[in-house]
């Protein structure tokens, strides 16, 4: 087993909390795989707000204001296209998930992002809004150092047409911000991405 592998394990059983409670015996593995492994991925709480601004301008000057980046190419994603806003306040349950987690083990490949999205779906996985991105990436702001998230969404696309989801990512370096970037549409077997779980 390589570490990535391992790595991927340990994030199913709830990282190094998850660890320590399995071998303290205050935690087991069982062949119920959603509850234990979707309820674990609480550091930005369960829930999201959407729906607190009127246009995508109003959630652009917050994000500004609060010292979130957006790359050139993740602003030609929400700038090139009307961008669908929620009408009203409401909250949203987030999960995360990787491939491995839905039943999809391609160890040496990266596995196309529709694959996934069926995958995922069969769990009671949706994908979210791109509101919900940037909504998360204004509400996610204790983002661990050196961690990437993706959101699970329809493509938007950029100047050139590439067709991408949005990437919440934070570096090591102190100075650095929690930014947004484009992401491929594609996935690795252990790569964390963001979906709403189907009420």
């Amino acid at each position: 087993m390589d570490w990535g592998c391992m790595e991927a394990v340990i994030n199913m059983i709830g990282g190094l909390e998850g660890v320590e409670k399995l071998l303290s015996g205050k935690a087991f593995v069982t062949d119920s795989f959603p509850a234990p492994a979707w309820s674990l991925w609480d550091r930005i709480g369960r829930h999201v707000k959407i729906g607190r601004f009127q246009t995508i301008g109003e959630l652009l000057a917050a994000l500004n204001f609060a010292k979130c980046g957006l790359t050139s190419d993740a602003l030609d994603m929400v700038t090139l296209k009307r961008f669908p806003m929620c009408k009203q306040p409401t909250c949203v349950e987030l999960v995360s998930a990787s491939p491995l987690e839905v039943g999809l083990d391609f160890r040496n490949e990266r596995i196309p992002v529709q694959q996934f999205y069926a995958a995922a779906s069969k769990k009671g996985l949706d994908l979210c809004t791109a509101e919900i991105g940037l909504e998360l990436r204004l509400q996610y702001m204790d983002q661990p150092r050196n961690e990437c998230v993706r959101i699970a969404m329809e493509p938007l696309f950029d100047k050139i047409r590439r067709p991408s989801v949005f990437e919440l990512i934070r570096f090591e370096h102190e100075d650095d911000q929690p930014f947004v970037r484009p992401s491929e549409q594609s996935a690795r077997f252990d790569d964390r991405w963001i979906f709403q779980r189907r009420k």
